[in-house]
């Protein structure tokens, strides 16, 4: 009966045009307790495929969570520290021109507090460098933003962090995170070139024009999948933007729950050891915590209060990050949101609890305060999703 009436609440929300699709999973007690769908992976017309919960889509900032996995990889091999010049890594010197005398460190990239920016954007065309992309207004200026002590959101850390991987491990960023899960089996890649031939699996992304969906991002069943990159000559450390480790992980609900799984399990899954539990306990553990009376950092639309490497922790604040009215919820994972998509990746790894929760394509303005959550800075769709999840399945 539940499992009925939870369909019927996501059905509603599909009938009402609030989102194109939604793919959720749902773990207690260290098991996967639910899996539910609706909706459409694909909107072509009369052409409609529908959302599964084996659907791969682009899961946004969920990426960064990865990409931190791999830099702590990295740390456990001894093949980097958290605390050393950043520059020795990447091959160039970096330094806030406001603020020369202060190193950037891995550390400071990962909790977001290198005082680097994404005011002169991120998004680098494959035939640029990073060393060349970086410029003044790349980095805060304000003498209380300076690096280590600040937070700034920003996706270029995470640009930064993938070019480090690669000089450090001697390995395409894509390759060397897909070796690091190999023993897991999954399909997952922030490589777009590794659906080519399985299109199908791929859901699209949707904005909302009109009141009608458009697709917005991986739509490539009717357009064609092509490189303009030639990753026979790609060059390790200097741009690895094409696989986008701020944001172009490829994959479903299924799998990231495979992975919340083995986080829960302290980094093994199946007796095989992906990632130390002192690697989680460090990633794991606030590195920045929002102090109201010394403004120390930028919110990010409102939701982020505490972050450690690569995670967010939820603090339960009223109006910022509460996830729950019903049951007080301090999770920690990661959110995204581009291109249309809404992604959810939250858990407790001492309860084994948690949710993973992807909408392709939301029929509403985010940036609408009328949109947003009475208790949280989250849409009241999402919050919608989360009372689902949690009544039916958490508290």
């Amino acid at each position: 009966m539940k499992e009925q009436e939870v369909k019927n609440m996501y059905q509603q929300l599909i009938n009402d045009n609030l989102i194109s699709g939604v793919s959720t999973t749902v773990i207690k007690n260290n098991q996967i307790v639910a899996r539910m769908n609706a909706g459409f992976r694909l909107i072509d017309g009369g052409n409609r495929l529908p959302m599964t919960n084996d659907t791969y889509l682009r899961v946004a900032s969920i990426s960064k969570f990865f990409t931190a996995l791999g830099v702590m990889k990295l740390y456990e091999n001894q093949k980097i520290s958290l605390d050393y010049d950043i520059s020795d890594y990447l091959g160039f010197r970096v330094r806030n021109p406001y603020f020369d005398n202060i190193v950037i460190t891995t550390r400071m990239l990962l909790s977001h507090t290198s005082s680097i920016n994404d005011n002169n954007g991120y998004l680098i065309s494959h035939e640029n460098t990073i060393e060349e992309f970086l410029s003044d207004k790349s980095f805060n200026q304000e003498p209380y933003k300076k690096p280590g002590q600040y937070f700034t959101y920003s996706n270029l850390n995470y640009l930064l962090l993938g070019a480090i991987i690669e000089n450090r491990a001697q390995k395409r960023f894509d390759l060397f995170i897909k070796e690091l899960f190999e023993p897991m089996k999954l399909n997952f890649s922030f490589n777009i070139l590794d659906f080519k031939h399985q299109i199908k699996r791929l859901g699209v992304l949707y904005d909302i024009r009109n009141n009608h969906f458009v697709a917005s991002k991986d739509n490539y069943y009717t357009e064609k999948m092509e490189a303009n990159i030639n990753l026979d000559t790609y060059r390790l450390g200097v741009n690895p933007g094409f696989f986008g480790p701020q944001g172009n992980l490829r994959i479903s609900s299924n799998e990231l729950a495979e992975v919340m799984l083995m986080l829960m399990n302290n980094g093994i899954y199946q007796g095989k050891e992906i990632i130390s539990q002192s690697s989680l306990d460090m990633m794991f553990k606030s590195h920045w915590q929002f102090n109201k009376t010394l403004n120390n950092g930028e919110l990010y639309n409102n939701f982020i209060l505490s972050y450690g490497l690569g995670t967010q922790q939820i603090t339960n604040t009223l109006y910022y990050d509460q996830l729950s009215s019903k049951k007080e919820l301090y999770y920690i994972g990661h959110h995204g949101d581009a291109y249309g998509l809404i992604s959810m990746f939250f858990f407790d790894w001492k309860k084994k609890e948690g949710f993973v929760n992807l909408v392709n394509g939301v029929g509403f303005d985010l940036s609408d305060k009328n949109n947003v959550s009475d208790i949280s800075s989250l849409s009241k769709v999402e919050q919608k999703i989360i009372d689902i999840i949690g009544e039916n399945y958490l508290i």
